[in-house]
Order: structure tokens, then sequence, then C-alpha cells
């Protein structure tokens, strides 16, 4: 594919250098050459649109880039078809959540404690079901730096450096308790932190309601 586009552009006098990157992979699945896919292995048995697929993409890179470098629009054509209502899930749905007596959802139930450089700190809270809403453009937990009266962030869920925990306590209650843990990197400044978890929780009567949990300071 790479060296389809490369071709084209060299031909037309650019001096483009081509990069494939796999963004949109988990639609399109695995990619072939004719001669792999007759083996039928793992990524060829796993290419869905047949034995043809690359030389389709080669086709329509190459026009794409093509008129790219024209200048040139191009129809959108026919999107493909969407298909997650006909899809079927073995996962059960969640009902609601409940908080345990005298708790709200957030309530940070295990405190943090003091610690240096190197050192694992943990929280705990009451959560409501993960799945409520999987906070794709935010976060569940955030490590926050108090400077000058101002908090600032210093880790999220997708950093190396914490980890967080979801548990059912109470399957007949819906019950939940989400423990995040944080090592200290060796350049983390020394302060005042906190540790802040946030989600959703479900009720039979209002849907879904968000929730913040912060924890003392350490």
């Amino acid at each position: 594919l790479r060296e389809s586009v490369r071709n084209l552009v060299g031909s037309m006098g650019e001096p483009i250098v081509p990069v494939v990157a796999g963004l949109s992979n988990t639609y399109t699945h695995y990619i072939t050459t004719f001669e792999e896919y007759q083996k039928q292995r793992y990524e060829a048995a796993s290419t869905i649109y047949g034995p043809h697929s690359l030389r389709a993409y080669q086709q329509q890179y190459t026009m794409m880039a093509e008129a790219m470098l024209n200048g040139q629009e191009l129809p959108a054509g026919t999107p493909p078809e969407d298909l997650l209502d006909v899809q079927l899930s073995f996962i059960p749905g969640i009902i609601f959540d409940n908080s345990p007596g005298g708790l709200d959802f957030g309530s940070c139930i295990q405190q943090p404690h003091d610690a240096n450089q190197g050192d694992f700190v943990t929280a705990k809270f009451i959560s409501g079901h993960l799945r409520n809403d999987l906070m794709t453009d935010d976060t569940f937990l955030r490590v926050e730096r108090n400077e000058n009266g101002e908090w600032i962030e210093v880790a999220v869920d997708d950093d190396w450096s914490t980890r967080l925990y979801w548990e059912r306590t109470n399957v007949i209650l819906g019950e939940s308790e989400v423990t995040v843990i944080w090592e200290i990197p060796e350049d983390a400044l020394n302060g005042e932190y906190r540790i802040i978890h946030k989600g959703y929780y479900k009720s039979i009567i209002r849907g879904l309601t968000p929730y913040l949990g912060v924890s003392k300071t350490f």
C-alpha cells in the first residue's frame, strides 16, 4: 500500500514520504496480499473483505493521493452499514447502583497516606458501575497537586503510574467500590496531593447521575 502511494507521488514529482498509520484498523481488520489470503492462516482468515482487499486499498489510496495533490475533491461514496442494532451481546445490562447505608457515591472509604517518591498511594471510593459511562473523553481518576491554592492535574487513568480496580462488592444490592493506586514517580515534586475518582451511578427512576469523590490530602 505504501509503495503504491509512493510510486504515484514520485511520478508526479512530489518529495513526499507516505506513512501507513492504522488508526482505523478496528473497522478494517486485517489486510493481506492475494497470495497470503490463499493460505487462510489467522491474518488471512480475518481479512473480512476477501482476497482482493489489498488491491482495492491500493486503487483507492492512490486515487485519493492523486486527488489531494491536484486539489481535486472526490465524492464521499457510500458509508459503511451501521450494524450496531443487530449485534448480539452476552454481557448483562446494568440495572441499578446502590451505595451502602450512610455513604454517598464518591465517598472515600480508604484514605491515602503520606508518602515519598517511589511509594504506592492507595485510595478507595464508593462507586457506580464503570460501564455506566466509559469516560472515553474524560478520565475515571485524577491525581492533583496543590500549587499556590490551585489544584494542578498530575496524572489520569491513562498514565503508567496509575491503576484503577473496580469491584462489585454486592451483586444483589448493586454496591461497588473503586480502588485507585498511584505509584509516585521519582521526579514528582514535593507538595500536597489528592486523588479524585469520578463516574456515574444508575438509578431505576432517574437514570444516570454523575458523582465525584475526593480524598484527603497527602
